[in-house]
């Protein structure tokens, strides 16, 4: 590493690679991390301000109303994962998030901290859109087809077949478009400086002599090999930390043979390397715009900020001036998986500030006060609902349910269910099947087709609006498979009722939710027969004579029986509104 090299990062675009190059050598965030590592204020400082920029962990003031979308982002990217990405955020000025869609690309089901060292931005288009990332382990050897740069697209670029899709967020800064510089940019080559200093301290205890002392050997001049033995034992002997502060011993028959020490005066470094450390560290602390390095745990001799009210007011400074404009930045990458999952959450980060330097906060509303002091504050409101949320789930319904081919089916029956807790317990289905009319594995033997249908086609002046979607999709005559109406469960289809610490909400037990009217009919049908008795699987004529005497009860022997005839079928209609707890799975 040479000092000051890289100070100002080169960054060029190379079409015939299609991606930006960072650094003289398209290898600047490398340098960051050797600077990182070298240099121990440097190193102090990044890892504070990253510990601070996570503090006590993500939360969110509606997590309470909002059980089930809070849960949601919890499963989607861990803990650990936002620790990485404040790590990066601070080391290099910007993150990335790897996010990874379910089979039909309708949500985000995972996101993970991607290492920014391992990607370059792909050439912009001509609206000004960086549409990828090109993904390499190590770009000093891209040319390897082991690291050759593999493009993954950006989010929001990404073709229907694409599930892993990349976000990648950096603050604005003037002149600068694909790459955002570090903040402390101006104290790179102190931070270079730092290191340059512990080499030069090492080195010169490592080297026992310290390059000053001259021996001479008055008794000729041995051969090549003798001289290299006789400087590696004097070297084994004598150089190293450990070794320092020996004496020579010497015994010597001929006295006009003897061996010649001649020390060599060297300048004392003392003063000059710790005004340099001194300095270093300073520059550091002002590049990083740290108030005060006891936020840190950094000790120095200014007195700045080591008293309590100095030190409480340098905390406050130094979290509104600094640490929340990250956490701010890392908000805005969750801010678009949830929004893309078809819900908000008024996100925060809580601080690692004692408790008393967050008393005097002058937040008018428990939202405020819970994000500024960290302290999370109860909520038994109900939840909150915006309409941009009840317009996604409509959207993600449309692509549930079938119409099923009443030329080559017969309809046989529509039963309610009167007891679908049973039914539930007996569904062995696995998978998340994203073709409505793909076979039930359950309710299709390839004679009969059993689905279900939402009842009654009623609705009430405040009827919730996935009830109107349904009824108006039963109206248009849909109807779904039992492991398509459990999936909207397990998707988070009306998760605003589930009980508090879970985030799915059973449609199929509990329907629209708590008090509905609703309930679900089981319909079957059979495969359509000529007057022959022969079956017609691929088409039928409207003028073919039917066997209208085909029943439920003629047919048992083509499905399990327990799909026909489930257990607890005496039971009450379940309707949520007749249901004890009114369809919330546990009593409020």
């Amino acid at each position: 590493m040479s000092l000051g090299g890289y100070t100002k990062p080169a960054i060029k675009e190379n079409a015939y690679k299609k991606w930006v190059e960072y650094g003289d050598d398209n290898n600047y965030f490398q340098y960051l991390i050797d600077c990182y590592n070298g240099s121990p204020t440097h190193n102090a400082i990044v890892n504070g301000v990253a510990q601070l920029i996570y503090g006590n962990g993500l939360d969110a003031t509606d997590s309470d109303s909002k059980p089930a979308f809070w849960i949601d982002l919890q499963r989607t990217i861990k803990n650990e994962e936002l620790r990485k990405v404040a790590i990066d955020l601070k080391l290099f000025g910007m993150y990335a998030l790897q996010v990874l869609y379910n089979q039909g690309k309708k949500r985000i089901v995972e996101a993970y901290h991607h290492p920014l060292q391992t990607l370059r931005a792909e050439i912009a288009d001509i609206e000004g859109n960086v549409r990828a990332y090109y993904y390499s382990w190590d770009w000093t050897k891209s040319t390897d087809k082991r690291y050759r740069p593999r493009r993954i697209p950006a989010f929001g670029f990404g073709e229907e077949n694409e599930f892993v899709e990349l976000i990648v967020v950096k603050p604005y800064s003037a002149g600068k478009f694909y790459y955002a510089p570090v903040d402390y940019q101006g104290g790179v080559q102190y931070a270079e400086l730092e290191e340059e200093i512990a080499n030069f301290n090492i080195n010169y205890i490592q080297n026992g002599l310290f390059a000053g002392a001259l021996i001479n050997f008055n008794n000729g001049v041995p051969p090549q090999e003798e001289r290299e033995q006789i400087e590696s034992k004097i070297k084994s002997k004598f150089s190293g930390s450990t070794n320092s502060g020996r004496f020579i011993l010497a015994f010597n028959a001929d006295p006009t043979k003897k061996a010649d020490i001649t020390a060599v005066e060297t300048k004392d470094y003392t003063d000059m390397l710790r005004y340099l450390s001194e300095e270093a560290m300073k520059k550091l602390m002002v590049a990083h715009r740290l108030v005060s390095p006891m936020l840190l745990g950094i000790k120095d001799n200014t007195g700045l900020g080591n008293n309590a009210d100095e030190l409480k007011t340098a905390s406050t400074l130094f979290d509104n001036t600094v640490i929340r404009p990250y956490q701010q930045l890392i908000l805005e990458g969750l801010g678009m998986i949830t929004r893309f999952n078809g819900y908000i959450l008024d996100l925060y980060f809580k601080t690692l500030q004692p408790l008393e330097f967050t008393d005097t906060t002058n937040a008018t509303t428990k939202e405020e006060k819970e994000k500024e002091t960290g302290v999370k504050m109860h909520s038994h409101r109900a939840p909150d609902f915006p309409e941009e949320i009840e317009l996604a789930w409509m959207d993600y319904l449309k692509d549930k349910g079938e119409i099923v081919d009443n030329s080559q089916w017969d309809l046989v029956s529509e039963t309610p269910v009167e007891d679908p807790e049973a039914e539930l317990e007996m569904m062995t289905f696995s998978g998340n099947y994203v073709n409505p009319q793909d076979k039930s594995p359950d309710g299709d033997s390839g004679l009969v087709k059993v689905r279900y249908k939402y009842a009654p086609s009623r609705l009430v002046y405040n009827s919730r609006k996935f009830c109107v979607a349904m009824v108006q999709a039963a109206n248009e005559g849909k109807v779904y498979r039992r492991e398509d109406i459990v999936q909207m469960g397990e998707d988070g289809v009306n998760s605003e009722f589930a009980a508090k610490g879970e985030s799915t909400y059973s449609i199929w037990l509990y329907k629209g939710g708590a008090n509905c009217h609703h309930y679900w009919t089981r319909v079957v049908y059979f495969r359509k027969r000529n007057a022959r008795g022969q079956f017609e699987p691929k088409s039928a004529t409207p003028d073919m004579e039917h066997d209208k005497q085909v029943t439920v009860e003629s047919i048992r022997k083509e499905v399990d029986p327990k799909v026909l005839n489930p257990k607890g079928w005496d039971k009450a209609k379940a309707r949520p509104i007749d249901m004890p707890s009114k369809g919330y799975k546990y009593p409020r």
